[in-house]
């Protein structure tokens, strides 16, 4: 359904043209690659390498506070144990995508039944708000220091 079957019967990714044959050692191992490091920490020893003042324990209580949402807090929970949880669970939802790329040779935007390779005005809306979303949530703490006054 998703390959097209080459006259030499070997079948063809329909989205890179390329033979199945050549693609699926290399996703394999970028699929393993990713998920090594997003298990075990390995590049950074399951710690961030920054000031050890900054760091900030979480504390017990609610399931608010363990995602940094605290009355005291940033609003967004930005914390740098929150964003070690966070970025390896976008490693695992990559390798996740990558995965389905090798069984069904669809890419991350076919997956989400986006058409590929059409012009920008079927997509527009998709990426300008996500565009958005990610502009607001990464000035946000900027905005919000200003909106509060600046803390002494």
């Amino acid at each position: 359904f998703f390959f097209f079957q080459a006259e030499d019967g070997i079948r063809d990714d329909l989205e890179t043209g390329l033979k199945l044959w050549e693609t699926e050692d290399l996703l394999i191992a970028q699929i393993s690659f990713i998920l090594f490091l997003a298990v075990s920490g390995f590049a950074t020893g399951g710690k961030f390498i920054s000031d050890p003042a900054s760091l900030t324990p979480l504390k017990p209580g609610s399931w608010r506070e363990s995602f940094g949402l605290t009355k005291d807090g940033p609003l967004l929970g930005f914390f740098p144990e929150n964003e070690l949880f966070i970025g390896r669970l976008a490693m695992i939802g990559f390798a996740g995508t990558t995965l389905v790329e090798a069984f069904t040779g669809l890419g991350p935007l076919k997956q989400l039944g986006l058409e590929t390779g059409l012009g920008l005005n079927v997509e527009e809306d998709v990426i300008f708000g996500a565009a958005a979303f990610f502009a607001v949530t990464a000035f946000f703490p900027s905005i919000l220091d200003k909106l509060q006054g600046e803390k002494n």
